[in-house]
């Protein structure tokens, strides 16, 4: 199950036990991979050299967040204002899972991938 499942899955679950978040969900002109970008828009402001660990509990927030907020700006758009450097920030929110212990991390690769 990739990063993007993990937290569709996640909002499903809010969804159903929450009437008005489900209605904010279900906007047409709000979508997952929107959301994906938000949160590693978010994630980037987080890194310190490059990069960053994000608690689950604050990426499902922001997530929330997302579909919760209307007037979110476009923050791709001032990023290209910025030196490639810095845009080319690479931030980890890892998930790794010990024997019988579940961290609380999910590790997301800001280029779309799974780390």
């Amino acid at each position: 199950m990739g990063n993007k499942d993990i937290i569709k899955q996640h909002l499903d679950g809010m969804a159903e036990k929450d009437k008005a978040f489900a209605e904010r969900y279900a906007n047409d002109a709000k979508n997952l991979d929107a959301c994906m970008d938000y949160i590693m828009q978010r994630a980037r402001k987080e890194a310190t050299k490059g990069m960053a660990i994000i608690e689950d509990n604050i990426v499902y927030g922001w997530a929330a967040h997302y579909y919760q907020e209307d007037n979110l700006k476009d923050e791709k758009k001032e990023a290209k204002d910025k030196p490639k450097q810095e845009i080319a920030t690479k931030v980890k929110i890892s998930k790794k899972v010990k024997a019988e212990k579940k961290s609380e991390y999910i590790e997301l690769d800001l280029f779309g991938g799974t780390v």
